[in-house]
């Protein structure tokens, strides 16, 4: 199951988009027979561009490198 981040995000230029990027969360209610999935994006939420944290720039600069042609 793929969920939602609680508070950050990549860019489609460093992760294909797979889907709507929304930042929340995920409720699952687990019932006998049944299990439902519920996403919540509670009003207030922030969300935040991982490459914006101090570690991600290195990531962007070895992302960059995977897909220069090789010559």
């Amino acid at each position: 199951m793929w969920v939602p981040s609680t508070a950050f995000f990549l860019p489609d230029e460093i992760q294909d988009r797979i889907g709507e990027r929304i930042t929340g969360l995920a409720v699952l209610d687990l019932a006998e027979a049944r299990a439902r999935i519920t996403l919540v994006c509670p009003d207030g939420v922030v969300r935040h561009n991982a490459l914006d944290h101090p570690v991600y720039p290195k990531l962007v600069v070895a992302r960059a490198r995977l897909r220069r042609p090789v010559s």
